[in-house]
């Protein structure tokens, strides 16, 4: 099956999609051209087309950056299988929508969208795009014929493939009905495509462009989606606190009809706004919030709650990091590759730590994360201030830990506090909290060792 590359900027369908008739070259007789549209028998009607020429045909900023081109690259830039299947997934949608528009009998629809030949013009590309994010996985250094995550829906056979005769009488898709087992493409249903690559570039070249976007600041509206029964156009707007400043912030399309399975993603599904935001000077955590706009194909209103409002994203830019802009006593260490020398400079700031009573003490700063409760706020000092089973669980202790390493540090410490890898076997307790004193060079004496218990 030839495939339609829609990530390319274009004016007009491929033509083996838009003439009405051709003429055959070998009996030269002129008959009606099967991808112009489909017969839907049991309704007796034909598939139509209501072509979105606004969306379908719109060139970005500039000419070969559109709405799909941007789309499907962040799409390939996951290296999670789910992140990446949800990203495409969306994606492939605006075709559906595109050229079904307000049609019911068309692509927009999911009981009727494949009575239209375009669909599997339209998902062999969608195909090809999954067969180009594998080879980036394997380019990447990742397994491309493995999920990692839904693993007990990789598992679950894929019906009626699965079926077998006489609902399903083709072997290859019935022996290869489970998820997992569609990956090999070539290896278990023998084709390929004649070029894996995504608008001119190889898959080297593709990889470099993605690390290089990569390398800004990027902000996202992050959609948690599930079905409700229907196609629909999603369109959103972003406004500021008093709702008094909206602007545009995107648009999508949901696939569905009334008798889809149900479904709802596990995770988000994720639209970049940082261009919207940076035109109407908007910082990522300003004060605004989002307005939802969604619509049946045949454009009458829906209820917007449908679809939750959207979180906010800050995908930071990824830099080179060398370590050597950073001094000595700022790098955290593996306890196990600490000098003897070390270990005692950290028993010894930890030693005048415990001794120091003021409110940079030990006894203060330790209070900090249980007993005696200090929070809600200090007037009010009744439950604990540490944070557990929520998602700012490691933000709390980051802040934690680097209070009491700037305290052992303004103590004599020479070094940051050492991690400690528990995630290697565990045969015995490391000797900096098992050993019950060590020598204090600097005092000239023995004395007890304070990581070996509490104070």
């Amino acid at each position: 099956v030839p495939y339609w590359d829609w990530t390319r900027s274009t004016q007009q369908l491929p033509r083996t999609l838009t003439y009405a008739n051709y003429t055959d070259p070998y009996s030269h007789v002129t008959i009606t051209n099967p991808f112009h549209s489909g017969r839907i028998e049991f309704e007796h009607v034909d598939t139509e087309r209501d072509v979105q020429t606004d969306k379908l045909f719109k060139r970005g900023p500039h000419g070969w950056d559109t709405w799909l081109y941007n789309q499907v690259l962040f799409a390939l830039e996951q290296e999670d299988y789910c992140d990446f299947a949800i990203q495409l997934e969306l994606s492939h949608n605006a075709i559906h929508s595109w050229l079904g528009g307000s049609k019911e009998h068309s692509l927009a629809h999911l009981h009727y969208a494949s009575y239209d030949p375009a669909f599997f013009i339209h998902h062999s590309n969608t195909d090809r795009l999954w067969a180009i994010w594998q080879a980036l996985q394997k380019h990447r250094g990742h397994k491309p014929n493995e999920a990692n995550c839904a693993l007990e829906q990789q598992r679950e056979p894929l019906k009626p493939f699965s079926f077998g005769p006489p609902y399903n009488l083709n072997n290859i898709t019935q022996t290869y009905s489970h998820p997992e087992d569609t990956f090999a493409y070539e290896e278990h249903f023998h084709y390929r495509y004649d070029a894996l690559e995504f608008v001119g570039m190889n898959i080297p070249t593709l990889d470099t462009y993605i690390k290089e976007r990569q390398e800004h600041d990027r902000v996202f509206a992050g959609f948690l989606l599930k079905g409700f029964g229907k196609s629909a156009n999603v369109r959103f707007v972003i406004c500021n606190a008093a709702s008094d400043n909206c602007f545009e912030g995107g648009y999508f399309t949901i696939l569905g009809g009334a008798a889809e399975m149900p479904w709802q993603f596990d995770r988000l599904y994720k639209y970049e706004i940082t261009d919207a935001l940076k035109s109407h000077n908007f910082r990522y955590d300003d004060d605004y919030h989002f307005k939802i706009h969604l619509t049946y194909i045949d454009g009458t209103s829906l209820d917007s709650s449908l679809i939750p409002e959207p979180t906010v994203i800050f995908v930071p830019a990824k830099h080179d990091v060398s370590l050597k802009k950073v001094t000595v006593n700022r790098i955290r260490q593996n306890l196990d590759s600490l000098t003897e020398r070390d270990i005692q400079s950290a028993q010894a700031a930890l030693h005048d730590l415990q001794e120091d009573s003021t409110k940079n003490g030990y006894a203060h700063l330790i209070s900090f994360h249980g007993a005696p409760a200090r929070c809600p706020d200090p007037a009010n000092p009744t439950v604990a201030c540490c944070q557990h089973g929520m998602p700012t669980f490691p933000h709390w202790h980051r802040l934690f830990t680097l209070q009491l390493e700037h305290a052992l540090q303004a103590h004599g410490s020479v070094i940051a506090i050492p991690y400690w890898d528990w995630t290697y076997p565990i045969k015995e307790l490391p000797r900096i909290f098992t050993d019950v004193d060590y020598y204090d060079a600097w005092s000239d004496e023995v004395r007890e060792n304070p990581f070996a218990h509490g104070y």
